[in-house]
């Protein structure tokens, strides 16, 4: 799909996938949705490696994602931060570490298209 916007023409794939180009991105980076975390999580190459099948996604090495810490200004008492989730990803399949905090930790499952 192209669209034209006051004769800036931007691209965009709407194609589904499992891991998508960052545009914005001064590196290349990529991002995918974590069904551990239900949440987008991101990479850049380099230091990573990837592929580059946007379809069944192979990426070194592990991605970690650590816990962020509780904002100061936080009014909800049941707020826990954001989850540790440690994954390894290899031919469109996740694999979350044993350092995982939610409930997918110790399994494999398919990356989802988004």
């Amino acid at each position: 799909m192209v669209v034209r916007l006051t004769g800036i023409m931007i691209i965009r794939d709407i194609r589904i996938m499992k891991v998508r180009k960052i545009e914005d991105s001064n590196k290349e980076g990529y991002v995918f949705f974590c069904p551990g975390c239900k949440e987008r999580h991101q990479f850049s190459v380099p230091p990573w490696t990837f592929n580059g099948d946007k379809e069944k996604p192979t990426i070194r090495a592990s991605i970690l994602v650590h816990a962020c810490p509780i904002p100061k200004d936080c009014v909800d008492p049941d707020y826990k931060g954001h989850p540790r989730c440690h994954s390894i990803i290899t031919d469109g399949k996740i694999q979350f570490l044993g350092d995982c905090d939610h409930e997918l930790k110790g399994q494999i499952v398919d990356l989802e298209d988004f």
